[in-house]
């Protein structure tokens, strides 16, 4: 049958990916969406009724998931975080999306439209579009959220001197390879 051909495929993939989890903290981070996304929506794909707003910002979204953005940890850079405040920190999503003072007035924004303050204890549920446990109208927060990770990823391409007219994968991990995150409604890019 190949619904239990696709059903052990997932497993398979699944185990391999909480397995290089132990010891890749991007790939754990993933890890950690997908399962917030689940609990949040019953489902590891964000329903087309949630995710909404700014395109470039849903792209992102996807990468961030797919732990595969065009941040300095996840390219051929140094992987240190280039704004002065952070000390060579690494430039992990996390660190951008919650730490970083680059983007603070992006964040900012995103509070005032949700309510919500980005930080690491809200990092997760914000990412899962978690909108009940946070009590924020649903569209609200994925416009706000779309909104703000597309500020962050045009912000890093001026201080990175990246291209950021679109938003393919930088490098997709085999783990998320087989999950359709957001239908194509444009024409894609092949990953770079």
């Amino acid at each position: 049958n190949s619904q239990d051909v696709r059903k052990d495929c997932i497993a398979a993939a699944d185990y391999a990916t909480r397995e290089k989890a132990q010891s890749h903290a991007h790939v754990r981070e993933s890890v950690q969406l997908y399962e917030a996304i689940k609990r949040a929506h019953g489902t590891t794909i964000l329903p087309r009724s949630t995710m909404c707003g700014n395109h470039l910002g849903q792209m992102v979204h996807q990468q961030v998931r797919a732990c595969a953005t065009r941040l300095n940890a996840y390219t051929t850079h140094n992987g240190k975080c280039s704004h002065t405040a952070c000390h060579d920190q690494v430039e992990t999503n996390k660190h951008a999306i919650v730490q970083c003072p680059r983007y603070a007035e992006a964040r900012e924004d995103f509070t005032r439209k949700t309510g919500v303050t980005l930080c690491d204890a809200t990092y997760t549920d914000i990412m899962a579009i978690n909108h009940r446990k946070l009590q924020v109208d649903k569209t609200v927060l994925a416009k706000a959220l779309c909104t703000f990770l597309a500020q962050v990823a045009k912000k890093h391409a001026r201080h990175n001197k990246v291209q950021v007219d679109h938003a393919s994968v930088a490098h997709s991990l085999d783990c998320n390879q087989r999950r359709s995150i957001i239908p194509p409604s444009l024409a894609e890019r092949a990953p770079d």
